[in-house]
């Protein structure tokens, strides 16, 4: 699952507009999340060795109460009108 994300994420270096392939990215992120929760839950050994093998982060928490709109905070871009 790690290689498909992986493999993605180079597609879309080279085709930023192929936004099927950003869909296809999204749904592989959601299942590897799914995977890693699995794996913290229920085999926690596993679960350290995927992280450690593919560099991730840890996981904050498995419900994902962590993770809150107002930490995907993006500037506005400021756009000047000339006339």
């Amino acid at each position: 699952m790690c290689e498909k994300v992986v493999s993605l994420l180079a597609h879309l270096k080279d085709n930023h507009k192929d936004i099927t392939a950003v869909i296809k990215l999204q749904k592989a992120l959601v299942q590897r999340r799914k995977a890693l929760n699995y794996l913290k839950t229920h085999d926690f050994l596993a679960y350290a060795h995927v992280l450690r093998a593919y560099g991730l982060a840890d996981l904050k928490s498995v419900r994902g109460e962590d993770i809150h709109k107002g930490n995907m905070w993006l500037p506005r871009k400021k756009y000047l009108f000339t006339r």
